[in-house]
This record gives structure tokens, C-alpha cells and sequence, in this order.
């Protein structure tokens, strides 16, 4: 089952427009939240604002397969909002893209009682500390599958 998720980015002053991303699947923090902290950039403050932000993250591609011409996009714009996602299981709000007072907040729903994304659990974040965060997910995840194939070769 896919793990579905939206990225949701609003510039500082001077940008009103919010743009809404949708990801299909593995939009966890190890994978969806690392393409943005990664799109981000390592610094104290987001330097990119949020329209080259998001064209950052719509130019990501996964691997091509045989049966396809071209690899698809990871992201796509969306014209709707995360309320009418109704399966939506991570929405990550990065606020004031391009201000050095820029915070990356991480909502993840805990059921699936409470339809608004800003009723679930979250996380606020400095650029930094989300950078952080999602390579620390990167990590477990990382050693959780290396866990299991070591579970699976010891089964054969």
C-alpha cells in the first residue's frame, strides 16, 4: 500500500501564492521528508523561495523502468487541497520559503478520525533540525531493511 503525502509551501513576504505537491507513495520522513530537506538546503534559513522550491522537488524522477519511455515524477502539482486527499498519511508545511524566519512543520495522522491535516500530530523545524530529523529516519529505515534481508537469507 502506498504511503500518500502532500507538501504544502508558502513563501515569505512578497510571495502570497501557496503551492500544494502531492506524492503517491513513500511519503514518509525518510523519503518524502528527506526530498524536501535536501531541496531545502543545509543552511540556517531557506534560501530558495517557494516556487523554486517546488520546482526543485517536481523535477525528481524515479528510476525509469522497462516498461515506461521516460521515469515518472515523484511529485506532482496539485490543484486541490490536503483536506480533499482523503488518504493522506504525512503533510510536510514548509512557511516563510525564502525568509531566515523559515519553519518546516511535519503533520503525520495518527487515525483515521480526524480529516483535517492540521488536527493531526506535528512537528515544527528549523531547516536544519528537519534535515536532521529525515536523515536520522533515512537511517532507521536503512537499517530496518538491512535487518530484514539479513531475517530473510537466514530463512533459506
Amino acid at each position: 500500500m502506498s504511503t500518500r503525502s502532500m507538501v504544502v509551501l508558502r513563501g515569505g513576504k512578497g510571495q502570497s501564492a501557496t503551492i500544494f505537491l502531492y506524492r503517491h507513495m513513500d511519503g514518509y520522513p525518510a523519503c518524502a521528508g528527506l526530498d524536501l530537506a535536501e531541496a531545502i538546503g543545509d543552511n540556517t534559513q531557506i534560501k530558495r523561495p517557494a516556487a523554486q522550491l517546488a520546482r526543485k522537488l517536481l523535477d525528481l524522477r524515479y528510476e525509469k523502468q522497462d516498461y515506461q519511455e521516460k521515469a515518472s515524477s515523484i511529485y506532482e502539482l496539485a490543484d486541490w487541497l490536503p483536506e480533499e486527499q482523503g488518504d493522506l498519511e504525512h503533510v510536510y508545511r514548509v512557511l516563510g520559503a525564502g525568509t531566515s524566519f523559515a519553519r518546516v512543520a511535519h503533520f503525520q495522522r495518527a487515525n483515521w478520525q480526524h480529516d483535517s491535516w492540521l488536527d493531526w500530530p506535528s512537528q515544527s523545524y528549523s531547516p536544519d533540525e528537519f534535515l536532521a530529523f529525515t536523515k536520522r529516519e533515512s537511517e532507521a529505515l536503512e537499517e530496518r531493511a538491512k535487518a530484514r534481508e539479513l531475517e530473510l537469507a537466514g530463512k533459506k
